[in-house]
């Protein structure tokens, strides 16, 4: 280790703009960021994961009015991304300064926190509001623009 990365978490839902700040970020840094994104590791997953009870379920419902989204991990998910928080952890032990945009709660932060306890390990929420969101879902939902390109 060259001493301690810096590593900036965007945590927030999809559409929210992370992949947009993390590119940001690393147009304004003075030196390289590597933008480590969820989605990158959801595309590991073989396709039959998606829908699986073991991988990953997408549950529509309905909250206040307004469509929302259910997210269950089964276990080969979880597995998925404990390795990509350890995989985090071994591109900073190697000297990489990060940006990572990703979905967690409070397990998954307490063990960033614990596997990055010796570099500058900070956290940024992400948020937009509900119109935001829901105009870039409908976006994504018939192609017309890019993931990470919403905001």
């Amino acid at each position: 280790m060259t001493g301690p990365a810096t590593i900036v978490l965007l945590n927030g839902v999809g559409s929210s703009g992370k992949s947009s700040i993390a590119r940001a970020l690393q147009s304004m840094a003075a030196r390289p960021f590597l933008h480590v994104q969820l989605e990158a590791f959801i595309d590991m997953m073989p396709a039959a994961s998606r829908g699986s009870p073991d991988g990953l379920v997408f549950i529509p419902l309905e909250m206040d009015g307004h469509p929302a989204m259910r997210v269950h991990s089964g276990e080969t998910a979880k597995a998925v991304f404990r390795g990509m928080r350890r995989a985090i952890a071994a591109l900073a032990d190697a000297g990489n300064d990060l940006i990572v945009d990703d979905v967690n709660w409070g397990e998954e932060l307490a063990d960033y926190r614990a596997l990055l306890s010796d570099h500058d390990f900070r956290t940024v929420g992400v948020f937009a509001s509900l119109e935001s969101l829901e105009a870039c879902e409908r976006g994504r939902a018939v192609r017309s623009r890019p993931l990470g390109e919403c905001l």
